[in-house]
Formats: C-alpha cells, sequence, structure tokens
C-alpha cells in the first residue's frame, strides 16, 4: 500500500533529521569546544610565565654582575684604609665613607637578588603546575576527541542504513507519489506523512471532519489534511 510506504519513509526521514540534530553530538561538540578554549588559554600563560621567568633570570644575571662589581670595590676600600699604605687622615675618612655606602649598597643588591630568587622560585613552581594543567587538558580534549569521532561514525553507519533503506522504498513507490512526498516534505517542515490520532491532524493539531476521519481509515487512497495539505496516516492501536 503506497500509503503505508510513504509512512515508513517519512519515519526514516524523521530518523535521520534526529540522528543529524543528536543533542549528545551537539553537548560532545561544545564541550570540545570549551576544552580547546581553556587549552588555548593554558598555553598562553605557559608562554607568558616562560617570558616572566626568562626577564627575571637576566635580572639576576644582572645583579650578580653589579654584585660582583661592588664586592671588588669592597675590598679596594679595605685594602686602602687596613693596608700597609700611607694615607692622611682626610683620606682614609674619605675611603670609609665609600666603604661604608658600598657595603650598603652590597646589602640592599643581595636583598634585592634574595627576593629576585625567590620569585624566580615561585614562578619555576606557577610553570610546573601550568606543565600538568596542559598535560590533562590535552588529555582531556584528545579522549573528547577519539569519542566523538567514535559517535559520528556510528551516526553516519545508522544515516547511510536509513539511506539504503530509502532508496529500497522509493523503488516500491510511483515515482509520481514519491515526488509529492519530496514536495511536501520541504514544504511542511520535514514532515509530509502524519498521523490521525483522536480525530486530530498531527501536523497541524486541527481537529478534522467525520467524513474525512472515515476515509483515511477505511480508504487505501491517499487522503490530504484539509487545514495543512499533508498527507494523513492512521493505524489501529493495540490494546
Amino acid at each position: 500500500m503506497s500509503r503505508e510506504e510513504l509512512y515508513q519513509l517519512q519515519k526514516l526521514d524523521t530518523e535521520k533529521e534526529r540522528l543529524k540534530d543528536s543533542i549528545e553530538n551537539e553537548l560532545m561538540n561544545e564541550k570540545l569546544l570549551k576544552l580547546t578554549k581553556q587549552l588555548k588559554q593554558l598555553k598562553a600563560e605557559f608562554e607568558t610565565k616562560k617570558e616572566e621567568i626568562t626577564k627575571l633570570k637576566a635580572e639576576i644575571k644582572e645583579k650578580e654582575f653589579e654584585d660582583a662589581r661592588v664586592i671588588r670595590k669592597e675590598e679596594e676600600y679595605k685594602n686602602k684604609l687596613y693596608g700597609e699604605t700611607d694615607h692622611s687622615p682626610k683620606e682614609l675618612e674619605d675611603f670609609q665613607k665609600k666603604l661604608t655606602k658600598t657595603e650598603e649598597n652590597k646589602e640592599e643588591l643581595e636583598d634585592e637578588m634574595l627576593e629576585l630568587m625567590l620569585d624566580l622560585e615561585q614562578k619555576d613552581e606557577e610553570l610546573t603546575e601550568l606543565e600538568e594543567k596542559i598535560s590533562n587538558k590535552s588529555g582531556e580534549v584528545k579522549k573528547l576527541k577519539e569519542k566523538l569521532m567514535s559517535y559520528e561514525e556510528d551516526i553516519q553507519a545508522e544515516l547511510n542504513e536509513i539511506k539504503e533503506n530509502k532508496a529500497e522504498l522509493e523503488d516500491r513507490i510511483e515515482e509520481e507519489l514519491v515526488e509529492k512526498y519530496n514536495k511536501l516534505y520541504l514544504n511542511k517542515n520535514a514532515r509530509a506523512v502524519v498521523k490521525l490520532k483522536d480525530n486530530y491532524c498531527m501536523g497541524c493539531r486541527m481537529t478534522l471532519p467525520r467524513n474525512l476521519i472515515n476515509k483515511v481509515k477505511q480508504s487505501v487512497d491517499l487522503v490530504f489534511c484539509e487545514n495543512c495539505g499533508r498527507i494523513l496516516y492512521w493505524e489501529e492501536e493495540v490494546e
């Protein structure tokens, strides 16, 4: 019966659309997008942290050079103060002032170096934490991609099966009816054949006249809804 076959065709198309618009597939894609964004952000933070560490190391190296220069100066003034070379009291007083200033500079430099070293240690720890986070997040992304790929392969296999079943079904239906079905399918929001249930058209939800209901139940010919124009299908419910 063509009406029965057209209804089966509609069921196949409905299942096809359901698979294409799978909520699970959409949710997985949304999650993958979110994870990928998080991973990108972590990698950006990682690169920023590396740059900060590089600058810190360069700054520490400069401080070390400066500290070495100050230490040489300190030794020089000590030698002049405590060495055997004769100097006038005025010169000795001047050397003492310079030594005191140099020692203050040295102490200040060492405090700055200690602070920089502590900062470097902290940033190294943060870099290690970021590496671990990136590794974990990359694993999540990879796992979800594999799951999504497997899911999409399953969906595609089902879609291919539906395509084959549709082709077999369409071969048994008159070409004119297939064309009419396809036109309705395109123009009626992917619902060309709808059930008649409790005197209602399940396409437009309008109550149908008694004579049309009887015609749908008794006739083998195609019957169209007077309101929405869809093909009406009825099957006796088994209690």
